[in-house]
């Protein structure tokens, strides 16, 4: 009988102390969404005029997320169209200036990452084009990895239009931007000084 009133009594023991636990635990609350954070372009002048939300008229509003940025950015070179970029590059080509061979680097670097994101040049064995599959885990794991490539520091697309964003007094990413977004974009950029 001691026996087992000693045992009941270490199994209450024990059934208080894990209700005792439970009860003086907080209960776990979510945390709060964060909330936007402000949206730097490269320009602070802007920035602030902006109040920090971005400037759409060039489309460039670098988050500084870089996976955000650079898939943002990545979507719009692929978007862009491929004989406009090129007739683009003929002109800068064709203005035999400095300037212009600086501008025509970036732009057919340009050129190249848009035919990279759009596939151009994929071939099978036998010589046909290759058609993006449905799903594409592997291909979308493969395009990060190229965006990342490309805009890296070193990366042939961030190299080649580093000239042409400090002919324009930019970054190298906002000039990108801009660039792709056309006339409005560039317009939104610096005037260099002395023209």
């Amino acid at each position: 009988m001691r026996l087992f009133f000693a045992f009941t009594l270490v199994a209450l023991g024990l059934i208080w102390i894990t209700l005792v636990g439970a009860w003086s635990q907080a209960p776990a609350r979510p945390k709060p969404a964060a909330p936007q954070g402000p949206v730097f372009t490269g320009d602070l002048v802007e920035d602030a005029k902006n109040k920090f939300h971005g400037d759409p008229a060039t489309g460039v509003q670098l988050t500084g997320n870089l996976k955000k940025d650079a898939q943002a950015l990545w979507d719009k070179i692929q978007g862009a169209a491929l004989v406009d970029l090129q007739y683009a590059s003929a002109m800068a080509g064709a203005t035999n200036t400095n300037g212009g061979a600086i501008r025509k680097q970036c732009w057919d670097a340009i050129i190249v990452t848009n035919q990279k994101a759009n596939g151009v040049g994929l071939k099978n064995a036998d010589g046909s084009p290759i058609t993006k599959p449905d799903p594409h885990l592997f291909t979308d794991v493969e395009t990060a990895a190229e965006v990342l490539d490309d805009l890296s520091p070193q990366g042939k697309l961030f190299t080649s239009c580093a000239g042409a964003a400090a002919l324009a007094q930019a970054n190298v990413i906002q000039f990108i931007s801009a660039a792709i977004a056309g006339v409005a974009g560039m317009a939104k950029l610096s005037v260099i000084p002395g023209l």
